[in-house]
């Protein structure tokens, strides 16, 4: 049994407090910290070390015996029951993603979606974890405890402390069109590097040696990596040098849904102004 518990309430949060407790305790047992058999503390002492009402905490130990996680003995305490008690429930996998407003992001969920049908298993869609707030340790918990598995379509390696956090927890990860280094994730990505080194070629055999590289939104990931490291090996294995002038990493400066980016006619005006100005005669 646990002498203290690793994860608190938090009072900023706005989930109820019984809810809080039910999920600290929840993910206690899951861990093993409760094992099986093991005896929860008695609810006044759990009302003393969350800092909460009895009612409180006998709302939170209502949720553990309906998931069969707990049983109350009359006269001795609430125990840990033994997993093969737990009900079978059916798998859950989140798709979390840093955008759904343009067609390529519904796609790939579209795709998800159907092979978790097929499957027989329940996906979530989850909203972005913006890494500019500090996540706490009480969300990275309530994460892991709803999903058995996650796919990522991530925005960019300031998110890789993120995953590296759920990673070690022992999530299963699937990154699909990029991927963070040093994450422990498996991928699913298209070969950006040897496209782009194909259309690149493509384009000097035909005779254009003035050739720039145009990029979307987000160039630091590791698709547009691979993408301009292509185009440069292109260029190299003829004897040309990168023009930096001519890669171009910031005529979309800001990811726009494609409804937005239809009406924005700077862009295409920002598109011409480059054209005129590095006399370019193809694009990649």
């Amino acid at each position: 049994m646990l002498a203290e518990f690793a994860m608190q309430i938090d009072p900023q949060n706005p989930m109820p407090l019984y809810y809080q407790l039910y999920s600290i305790l929840k993910t206690s047992i899951a861990r093993g910290e409760l094992a099986p058999g093991d005896a929860l503390p008695a609810e006044r002492k759990l009302a003393d070390i969350h800092h909460v009402s009895r009612i409180t905490v006998v709302k939170a130990i209502d949720l553990l015996e309906k998931d069969t996680l707990v049983e109350r003995q009359q006269g001795r305490g609430t125990f840990v029951l033994a997993k093969h008690a737990q009900p079978t429930r059916t798998p859950t996998l989140g798709f979390l993603a840093g955008g759904l407003t343009h067609p390529y992001h519904h796609s790939i969920q579209m795709g998800i979606a159907k092979v978790a049908s097929q499957a027989r298993v329940n996906l979530n869609v989850l909203a972005h974890y913006h890494t500019s707030h500090r996540t706490s340790t009480y969300e990275l918990d309530e994460l892991s405890s709803r999903i058995d598995g996650l796919i990522v379509f991530p925005k960019g390696e300031g998110d890789a402390s993120f995953y590296a956090q759920l990673s070690q927890r022992g999530l299963p990860l699937v990154m699909v069109d990029r991927y963070l280094t040093g994450i422990n994730a498996d991928i699913v990505t298209f070969d950006d590097k040897l496209t782009s080194y194909h259309l690149t070629e493509i384009l000097l055999q035909r005779g254009h040696t003035r050739v720039a590289f145009v990029n979307y939104s987000e160039p630091d990931v590791s698709s547009s990596r691979n993408r301009l490291q292509g185009f440069a090996n292109a260029l190299h294995n003829r004897d040309l040098v990168v023009n930096e002038d001519n890669v171009w990493l910031d005529l979309y400066a800001d990811y726009l849904p494609l409804e937005q980016s239809r009406s924005q006619t700077h862009l295409t005006q920002r598109l011409l102004d480059k054209l005129e100005e590095t006399r370019v005669t193809a694009l990649v």
